[in-house]
């Protein structure tokens, strides 16, 4: 049997009569590591040692693997199965049929169906999606927000600078270029910044708000940065073309006679 790590390699069940194999969540929660010895009990109560020599992928609930061999050797005897696994090859919709089905009769005395589990999630997870769209409007109306007050700002608290270089000769686009510059110049150093720190605010997050049996995993599409960015690029360019309006509208004797 195989299972996968984060990386997406296969890994191969321990085959020296002792290791077994956890899920990430496991390892996350209840702090295991590569190496360790937990105590496992069976359906019986029976409690037997084994080793950690793996992390696999588990997105939903938890599970330990392990051979036959490693069965025998932690609890002292052999394995009675008392499930089967079918993989199946057909679509979504007949796997959940077929669930269904074995669930209604007397042969099983449960059955799980990853398909049926798979919707139910979803289901679960739609007022999640809802709320990160909300967020993610939010946050493009707090960046909008904080740039435009930060250029306001700025212009109004140099008013007499700009005054300055307009009677020293400086031309209408002159003066909007020498302001936007730096506005312009300050958002690709937030974004060049922001990459990083977002990143690893993702999964500080993900880490803390972990939850036993749920595994969430931080996957960033190169393609949200490159969409972050230019959103960000954009509201500075909009941005300026409001407040360009702003520079034009400074009284040049006005700004010149106030006092610092």
């Amino acid at each position: 049997m195989q299972t996968d790590d984060l990386d997406g390699k296969h890994l191969d069940l321990p085959d020296d009569g002792n290791g077994v194999l956890i899920t990430k969540n496991m390892e996350q929660v209840l702090g295991f590591n590569v190496g360790d010895e937990v105590a496992l009990r069976d359906s019986s109560m029976r409690e037997g040692r084994v080793r950690i020599d793996g992390i696999c992928v588990s997105y939903l609930g938890n599970f330990v693997f392990m051979t036959e061999d490693a069965y025998r050797a932690a609890f002292g005897h052999r394995v009675v199965p008392n499930a089967l696994l079918a993989n199946l090859s057909c679509g979504h919709d007949a796997q959940v049929k077929l669930a269904d089905k074995l669930a209604g009769g007397t042969t099983f005395v449960s059955v799980s169906s990853t398909a049926k589990i798979s919707d139910a999630f979803g289901e679960s997870f739609k007022v999640v999606d809802v709320v990160v769209y909300i967020v993610t409007v939010m946050a493009a109306a707090l960046a909008f927000a904080v740039v435009f007050t930060l250029s306001t700002t700025n212009i109004s608290e140099r008013e007499r600078e700009l005054a300055t270089i307009k009677v020293l000769g400086f031309r209408r686009k002159e003066t909007h270029r020498y302001i936007n510059k730096e506005t312009i110049v300050l958002t690709l150093i937030g974004i060049v910044v922001g990459w990083p720190v977002g990143f690893a605010l993702t999964r500080f997050l993900t880490y803390v708000l972990r939850m036993p049996s749920l595994y969430f995993d931080t996957i960033v599409q190169p393609m949200t940065y490159v969409f972050a960015s230019v959103m960000s690029l954009v509201f500075t360019l909009v941005i300026n073309h409001m407040t360009n309006k702003t520079l034009d509208r400074i009284d040049m004797v006005g700004a010149l006679k106030s006092a610092e």
